[in-house]
């Protein structure tokens, strides 16, 4: 018997010669394509498409909204009360960016001590708003409210994202002043070198030896004596006529002359290592004048003298009293800052 051929199998085909499995194959390409082409087009429309940056706050942007930068020349710790940063908007919007202290590095802190990175803030979203003006605020420690004090202690425009900031509460170049030590609130034959009084002495009355402008709202003038390590403060005051706020340490207090100053004859303070009266004229004490911060009379940053001190001047070794010696003007010691929008 002849042996007989078997042919291999022949693929079904369509009439035109199509194979079946490559009609499959094309079926499931199309079914994934028009999966894919929906998904975009109507089930992701809720997904985002491009390459959004998701920044710390919540907020979204086409990139980085970056950061604001900080760095401060001669603005002192706080030994009670806050600095606060704050942003003003062409909108006239008020934009706080935070609390911070500074120590004595220099390093900007929060308030539970942590060291703010890079001394920087993150900028915020702000739409179509600009940013006008920087300010830096002092703010007590019970501070409640959303509102900035009425303390700004540096301020300044921003210009191509930067900003120099300076004291700004008054304009002090045409400022000067004098004292006399004296003490007329007790007998003026005894200890005149005991007191320290801004007034020009007179036959008849008294003039002011004080050239000063007014203060904006939030600030006060102070003066003070340093002695023997000691700051003693002569009392606030706003003008350069007229009665300061204090006058514990004066004997007579009603036979005071209607100016600033104060006589250190009784009630010293305790623990200061010294008795009343004093004598200024010993050769290491001093007299300044600075200028504080005030809300409603009180000083959110304490008791002790506020780091702007427009006039200082020592005074000299046995100076006589009820004569003038000038006050050193320096602005050179002020606070200022440069902020820069990276």
């Amino acid at each position: 018997m002849k042996n007989k051929t078997v042919d291999a199998p022949l693929a079904i085909t369509n009439e035109q010669g199509v194979t079946w499995s490559s009609i499959i194959i094309v079926i499931l390409i199309l079914i994934i394509a028009g999966g894919v082409f929906w998904y975009f087009t109507r089930g992701g429309e809720n997904q985002t498409v491009n390459d959004t940056v998701v920044i710390e706050n919540g907020s979204s942007s086409d990139e980085e909204l970056g950061v604001i930068k900080f760095s401060f020349t001669n603005l002192a710790p706080l030994s009670s009360g806050h600095y606060e940063v704050w942003l003003e908007l062409d909108s006239d919007e008020k934009k706080s960016l935070g609390s911070f202290q500074i120590n004595e590095n220099r390093e900007l802190m929060d308030l539970g001590g942590n060291t703010i990175k890079g001394n920087s803030f993150k900028t915020p979203d702000l739409g179509e708003r600009t940013i006008e003006k920087v300010f830096v605020s002092v703010e007590p420690n019970d501070d409640s409210d959303e509102a900035s004090s009425a303390i700004v202690v540096l301020s300044g425009n921003m210009s191509q994202n930067i900003a120099n900031l300076s004291f700004n509460a008054v304009r002090l170049g045409n400022a000067s002043g004098k004292y006399v030590l004296a003490t007329p609130t007790n007998d003026p034959l005894e200890t005149e070198t005991s007191g320290a009084w801004f007034f020009i002495p007179g036959a008849v009355t008294e003039r002011p030896s004080l050239v000063i402008p007014e203060l904006t709202s939030g600030w006060k003038y102070e003066g003070w004596v340093f002695h023997q390590g000691e700051f003693l403060s002569t009392g606030r005051f706003s003008k350069a006529r007229g009665s300061d706020d204090f006058s514990s340490y004066s004997d007579d207090a009603s036979s005071a002359p209607s100016f600033p100053g104060e006589d250190f004859l009784k009630n010293p303070p305790h623990g200061f290592g010294f008795d009343f009266p004093i004598n200024l004229a010993d050769g290491n004490s001093m007299v300044l004048i600075t200028i504080e911060p005030d809300i409603d009379g009180a000083d959110p940053t304490g008791n002790s003298p506020f780091m702007i001190q427009p006039f200082i001047s020592k005074i000299s070794k046995d100076a006589k009293d009820h004569e003038l010696f000038d006050l050193t003007k320096d602005l050179s010691r002020f606070p200022t800052g440069l902020v820069e929008i990276l």
